[in-house]
């Protein structure tokens, strides 16, 4: 039988935040104190005048745990036990003392749960660096986080291996909210992944996965329901990725490559003048629609797959790529290089200002 007397939590922290959630934010100091008693019985002339009585065994620990950084944690431990109604004879007497004392330095203290990722916020300034979404098992994968317009729900996508009999046999991919002020999380969306809020924050586009692959644009409700297709015309692209809604009004641009369409392609207007090509040769190109889906158009060659970012007045569209980093102004589809080299072959924008 055992009885828990007493459990308490201390945290200290560099500031005015005591709160004692774990795991701590860095520069926080954590002490642990318990005390528990249990009734054994101890067998053995060894143990005391009475060695065959059953009698309390009283143990109390303290515990400091400091992590002055996310990837290192340094903690220690001092334990006493003691069963004094053994008599003068028995271990762990009053006459003892401290019986354990350890300590450890331990790296990535936080990768409990295998291989995968994470979403973080962090503030404009770089402060206020903190998780926000944390895989819960090995090879489970966040992407895509989207804000709505108050700050307050996250979007985003997971993806997570199906492992049977210790064979990957594919993936599971949802997209789901999370309320920041609650806890509250939904799954909305199976079988998507990289979505778009609409300004009015009453729609969701995404890409549609079939069998862990894009299969085209989808369109739904901002709580998940009446999921269809985006385009109402008969265009269908080889790959596709990164649709974003203008700032205002309502349409959408995307990256996409292998265009196909019943009737007259759109050509190309503009190209950023690549240093090489994706999908076997096939070129990526930057496409136009209307929030009906009713029409599209290419607005620019891209070379290789590229997220595109709006500018905040919606007259122009940012990206890298195959060495570069380009805008783009929608109007004239004249594109400006505005830096190269070895650091923007990939890259996922966001337009502050």
């Amino acid at each position: 039988m055992k009885l828990l007397l007493g459990l308490l939590y201390l945290s200290l922290l560099e500031g005015a935040d005591t709160s004692s959630k774990w795991p701590p934010e860095f520069g926080k100091l954590r002490f642990t104190f318990e005390f528990r008693t249990r009734f054994e019985t101890r067998t053995g002339v060894g143990f005391g005048l009475d060695p065959d009585l059953e009698n309390p065994l009283f143990r109390t620990r303290i515990g400091a745990e400091y992590k002055p950084v996310h990837w290192l944690k340094l903690s220690a431990m001092w334990q006493d036990a003691r069963a004094p109604l053994y008599g003068t004879r028995a271990p762990s007497t009053a006459r003892d003392t401290m019986d354990l004392h350890e300590g450890y330095l331990e790296f990535f203290p936080d990768k409990k749960t295998g291989f995968g990722s994470d979403l973080y916020s962090v503030n404009l300034d770089g402060s206020g660096y903190k998780p926000l979404v944390q895989h819960e098992s090995d090879n489970v994968f966040y992407a895509s986080p989207r804000f709505d317009t108050t700050g307050n729900i996250l979007y985003f996508h997971r993806r997570a291996a199906i492992i049977q009999a210790g064979s990957f046999v594919g993936n599971e991919d949802s997209l789901e909210r999370l309320d920041l002020r609650t806890g509250e999380r939904k799954r909305l969306i199976m079988n998507g992944a990289d979505p778009a809020l609409s300004p009015d924050g009453k729609l969701i586009v995404y890409v549609h996965l079939m069998q862990g692959q894009p299969d085209g644009l989808w369109m739904a409700n901002v709580d998940g329901s009446n999921a269809r297709p985006f385009f109402k015309t008969k265009d269908t692209w080889w790959y596709l990725q990164a649709p974003r809604f203008a700032p205002a009004g309502c349409e959408i641009v995307f990256s996409a490559a292998g265009h196909a369409v019943s009737g007259v392609p759109s050509a190309p207007i503009a190209s950023a003048r690549a240093n090489g090509v994706a999908h076997l040769n096939i070129p990526s190109e930057l496409n136009l629609a209307p929030c009906d889906g009713t029409s599209v158009k290419v607005v620019g060659q891209t070379g290789d797959d590229v997220v595109p970012a709006w500018s905040p007045n919606g007259t122009q569209v940012a990206y890298v790529g195959t060495g570069a980093f380009f805008v783009l102004t929608l109007a004239n589809g004249n594109v400006r290089t505005l830096a190269q080299g070895q650091d923007f072959f990939f890259g996922d924008l966001v337009w502050l200002k």
